[in-house]
């Protein structure tokens, strides 16, 4: 059962009956996800499988048994939603049988017919119990010929006065025949409540003993879920319970969760002990505990990963066939911690081996098998099929109800062995392998160890309750097949010539030797094989080295023969080797491989299926054809054969050829110029001191942008050659050339490789490096490898000179002053003054091509004083090759700012035309400040400085513009086109005056990247020259004008004069007139 239903069933805290179904199918349909695993068949049968569908929605296939009575064979499954004849229950569940004949003939098997149960009490009737919803057919399990028992976990009785309903469980059981019905529910008495057994929920598990006589039912409920376990004797009707109520640690760790039975005491009695689940116990890690028959506890199998309900599920199988039980053990909710994917709840299942003392051990290397798909959960189920491929040790088929590409389940079969486990899956069964596209929780349930169909393998039966349906997989017959390979020649001189084939010429022949031989249980005395015989398989089909000789050309052979049980078939080939073998090392492989035919799905065909599912066509009647489950071969055994033939070489007594490879080179030149279109000359030694050397390589990395062209060869090797260097397939310009197939020892390979680097260069280092390695294809002494590379590495120079030529058209500009009117605001274009251009050339003068320049335009748009002087009137205009030179477009502020038109046009003037600009051309690298590029950053500096001043006489408009990947000698013309401002002739008031544009350009990008320090920014002024005529005449002065001005300053002249009278500027200080008005002269003695 799920682990989720279970938990709900058996938490005090969470049982809810009347939501109990809904809720089990949330919880079912929340867990589903797996991930796809491949396929390997062996001998359970997809191809026949038989489906049985039981009632829909009715979880039928929730537990199966496979089951034989009175010699005729059945499948039991259990369907614990289905509904009965029993009066007032509602979907108590039912158990069903299926002929292995036909399908849609199941029938549920009346173990109980009954209602529920009525007491008497003081002449009235009241229930006794509850059988709806008790989920009859939960648990199921059989024994051939022998007893079959059914459960009901969620049975409800009615205790202490019938006031209280406690979910005890219970369990039918037939003593045979489907006959002798008889119920079975131990704990059906008064110790209600969780704390004792009012809880137990009897027949989780259940499990009868192979000789049919003893059946353990357990019961995880009781005791505050710590769990019990019943023994009961179907012979005497006895029965056993194990110990009471433990340490309260033990609460809630589930005793009885699962049971297998067998022989694990070693007291060989005639009964058996049981291995009983608790997968919560051991501090929740999980526990298996095993008892005797007196249900005494006499071992204990720890889980490792608390959470993983190791226990939840068990298997009882001779694993590894010492004749003692061994318990399997499952954990579906195991996860790996170490996952990186963030997966869980892939599942494990555990191995524990018993030994002669009859103790227990998980092997550390293959004592598990790890599941592995997350929420998979393999292991939920576990099912003992027995011994089947009939190798002497049982084997085992786990269930992964969540697995598999859409989560509809896996089923895994994993083989038994000397050594344990084999923890490779022998068989992975999808649901999708089945014929049946609505299959889910396939391997929910499973049941083996039975032959169903009597062909002594036994058979595998699985449920897939989601979908209500069954599935019996019967196993296929095992074929173990004897093969032998064997060749007349084990070491070939490929100069030996020793047969003639049918062209007429002389080859090295080989015979070749197959042998096929089979025995198997259930297998005809007559079967027929196809093989396939392979020369020289590891090499390329396109390339074999080894023909066959009466196939001339084919390498293959595929043939169909009839063999007889216990009798050696032989056939022998011959075969011939190609003249001019290239590949002397490398063994000849030649394979054998051989299968069985299947029939096709149709019966009424005679067409066969080959291991591929390839038809093969036979005549109808040329083959018998029955009813019976075709053989399939041992897939332990290899169906797969090989033998090597060796080429002899001449290597020493031990035919191992160690050579000694030196590799030296020189070139021709120490640097180069980058564009100057030089050849490039490798001359290449390659010396053997060694043995001989097979299959010798030379291997060159060249620049991207160097050429390959040839190589010039001396008549001593006109065995090499050289191909590849196609960079633009490749993405690396490496070169390769074959140098001998031997290169004797001793001998020395001379050539020369001729290249031409590109005109155009792309790469992004200052020089032309080459590295170059010889290989052979017989492997030299690591002390001896340092001598098969070789560098050489040249430095790069450029040649860049970035010339600017510029004209001024017309160059001057001529007025006649006397023509000159008064200056007006003007009205169009022409009334502003006369056209002219500027053209600037920008030209390569160096071998480099310039892969960018920057250059900078400063137009004389107006004067100091914010008059207009050169006055634009179109965008720049651009000549040269395409995508050569851009230029931003100049803004309307200043081309034409005063939106003037021409007489000729009633646009304007040829604002609206474009230049030719990119987008995001223009954007500069980030500036970096490392040392290794300060000079580059003082250059930018110096080149910023030249264009952000602009000319000292006039404010400029700025024009940026750019050219590109500029080859040697190519140019391009930028022109600039304007209108002189006429008004400036009588600002300026000279006769003969010149006004000039600057263009500042820059290398800012070669090729390669060298330091451009070197190349400093380049200046070109254009000037234009305006010369005026007849300024020399002058204006006379108007009469009136000079009388007004002689009497405005005579006016002047008379204020100013009665100003200085007033202040008395013309009075004179007269001598006085009397010798008393004179001043006394001093007597000189006083």
């Amino acid at each position: 059962m799920p682990e989720q239903h279970k938990r709900i069933w058996f938490h005090r805290n969470r049982i809810n009956y009347n939501d109990f179904n809904s809720l089990m199918m949330i919880i079912i349909l929340s867990i589903l996800s797996s991930s796809t695993l491949l396929i390997n068949a062996f001998n359970l049968d997809t191809f026949t499988a038989l489906i049985q569908r039981g009632p829909t929605d009715t979880y039928f296939g929730f537990s199966v048994a496979l089951h034989k009575d009175r010699n005729v064979s059945w499948l039991l499954a259990g369907a614990p939603l289905a509904q009965t004849d029993q009066p007032n229950v509602e979907h108590g569940g039912a158990v069903y049988r299926c002929s292995i004949d036909s399908i849609n003939t199941c029938q549920q098997i009346q173990f109980d017919r009954t209602g529920p149960s009525v007491v008497k009490i003081k002449g009235h009737d009241y229930q006794e119990d509850e059988k709806s919803n008790q989920w009859f057919g939960a648990t199921l399990h059989s024994q051939p010929e022998g007893p079959i028992v059914a459960c009901a976990p969620r049975f409800v009785y009615f205790t202490n006065s019938l006031t209280r309903r406690d979910p005890i469980g219970t369990c039918w059981i037939s003593r045979g025949s489907f006959t002798g019905f008889y119920q079975y529910s131990p704990c059906r008495n008064n110790n209600w409540g969780y704390h004792r057994q009012g809880s137990c929920q009897a027949g989780i598990a259940a499990a009868v003993t192979k000789n049919g006589k003893q059946l353990f039912i357990g019961a995880p409920g009781s005791l505050y879920w710590q769990g019990q376990i019943f023994e009961h004797d179907l012979e005497l009707m006895t029965s056993i319970q194990s110990k009471n109520k433990a340490l309260s640690s033990e609460d809630d760790s589930f005793l009885g969760y699962s049971i297998t039975v067998g022989q694990f005491s070693g007291l060989n009695d005639r009964n058996y002990d049981a291995a009983v689940g608790m997968p919560k116990g051991n501090n929740h890690t999980g526990k298996v505990v095993i008892f005797n028959s007196l249900l005494q506890n006499i071992a204990n199998i720890s889980g490792e990963q608390m959470g993983s309900y190791f226990g939840y599920s068990l298997a009882t199988a001779d694993i590894n066939g010492d004749g003692l039980d061994d318990i399997i053990i499952g954990a579906p909710l195991y996860s790996s911690p170490n996952e990186k994917d963030q997966s869980y709840e892939k599942g494990r299942i555990y191995v524990a081996l018993q030994n002669r003392d009859h103790q227990f051990r998980i092997k550390s290397e293959n004592g598990f098998v790890s599941g592995k798909t997350s929420k998979g959960r393999f292991g939920l189920s576990i099912a003992s099929l027995g011994d089947i491929n009939k190798d002497g040790f049982d084997d085992l088929a786990v269930g992964a109800p969540y697995d598999g590409p859409n989560s509809n389940g896996i089923v895994y079969i994993l083989l038994g062995s000397r050594n344990g486990i084999i923890t490779e899956f022998s068989q992975t069964i999808h649901a999708e392998d089945i014929s049946d596209p609505g299959l889910r929780t396939f391997g929910y349930s499973l049941s083996g160890g039975m032959d169903i169909d009597s062909n002594t393998y036994n058979d595998l039966l699985i449920g897939a309750y989601q979908s209500d349906r069954i599935i019996l997989m019967k196993a296929r017959p095992v074929v173990n097949v004897t093969a032998t390979l064997q060749t007349t020649k084990d070491n070939i001189n490929l100069e030996d010539r020793d047969c003639t084939t049918n062209d007429g010429n002389r080859a090295l022949c080989v015979t070749i030797k197959v042998c096929l031989s089979y025995s198997g249980v259930g297998v005809d005395n007559r079967l027929e094989f196809h093989y396939r015989t392979t020369l020289d398989a590891s090499v390329s089909s396109t390339m074999p080295r080894l023909y066959f000789l009466h196939k001339e050309h084919e390498n293959e052979e595929e043939l169909v023969t009839i063999l007889s049980k216990g009798q050696t078939w032989c056939k022998e080939r011959q075969a011939y080797f190609i003249n001019n073998v290239r590949d002397k090392l490398t063994p000849i492989n030649i394979t054998l491989e051989y299968w069985l035919p299947r029939m096709s799905r149709s019966s009424s065909s005679s067409s066969l299926l080959d291991q591929n599912n390839i038809p093969i066509e036979y005549p109808m009647g040329t083959i018998s054809v029955d009813s019976r489950l075709t053989p399939i071969l041992n897939n332990v055994q290899p169906s797969f054969l090989s033998k090597q033939l060796s080429i002899r070489k001449n290597c020493g007594y031990d035919n191992i050829c160690k050579p000694d490879l030196s590799l030296s080179a020189k070139l021709n030149v120490d640097e180069y110029v980058v564009g100057s279109r030089k050849k490039l000359l490798m001359s290449v030694w390659i010396k053997n001191q060694g043995e001989d050397s097979y299959e010798t390589i030379f291997n060159m990395r060249m620049p991207y942008d160097v050429q390959y062209i040839r190589i010039n060869k001396s008549a001593a090797h006109p065995e090499i050659v050289c191909y590849g260097a196609r960079p633009e397939l490749t993405g690396v310009n490496d070169l390769t050339c074959d140098i001998g197939n031997p290169l004797r020892s001793g001998k020395t390979a001379e050539f020369i490789i001729i290249m031409e680097p590109a005109k155009i260069n792309s790469a992004t280092t200052p020089n032309y490096l080459f590295l170059m390695n010889v290989t052979s294809a017989n492997i030299e002494n690591e002390n001896q490898l340092e001598n098969n590379r070789y560098e050489i590495g040249i430095p790069l120079r450029v040649q860049a000179d970035l010339n600017i030529f510029g004209l001024s058209e017309p160059e001057v500009i001529s007025y006649n002053y006397s023509t000159l009117e008064t200056w007006k605001k003007p009205q169009n274009l022409e009334d502003i003054g006369r056209e002219f251009s500027h053209s600037y050339t920008v030209q390569n003068k160096g071998m480099t091509t310039i892969s960018r320049a920057e250059i900078t335009i400063l137009w004389p748009t107006r004067d100091l004083r914010g008059n207009f002087l050169f006055y634009l009137i179109d965008q720049v205009q651009i000549k040269g090759r395409p995508n050569k030179g851009f230029c931003r477009t100049i803004t309307r502020d200043d081309l034409n700012p005063l939106g003037l038109k021409s007489r000729r046009s009633n646009n304007h003037h040829l604002i609206h035309r474009q230049t030719r600009a990119l987008p995001n051309i223009f954007k500069r690298k980030q500036t970096t400040t490392t040392t290794e590029d300060s000079e580059e950053a003082e250059l930018q500096a110096k080149y910023k400085a030249l264009t952000s001043s602009c000319l000292d006489v006039a404010k400029c408009t700025k024009i940026e513009c750019i050219v590109q990947e500029l080859e040697t000698n190519e140019s391009v013309v930028f022109t600039i086109r304007s209108r002189f401002w006429k008004e400036q002739i009588q600002l300026v008031g000279l006769e003969e005056f010149e006004q000039s544009s600057k263009m500042i350009a820059m290398i800012t990008a070669l090729p390669y990247d060298v330091h451009k320090s070197f190349l400093q920014p380049t200046i070109q002024t254009i000037k234009t020259k305006i010369f005026v005529t007849g300024m020399g005449r002058i204006e006379l002065i108007p009469l009136w004008l000079i009388i007004a001005a002689i009497l405005i300053g005579l006016l002047i002249l008379a204020i100013l004069a009665c100003c200085l009278w007033k202040l008395g500027f013309f009075k004179r200080k007269r001598p006085p007139s009397s010798s008393s008005d004179r001043e006394p002269l001093r007597n000189s003695s006083l």
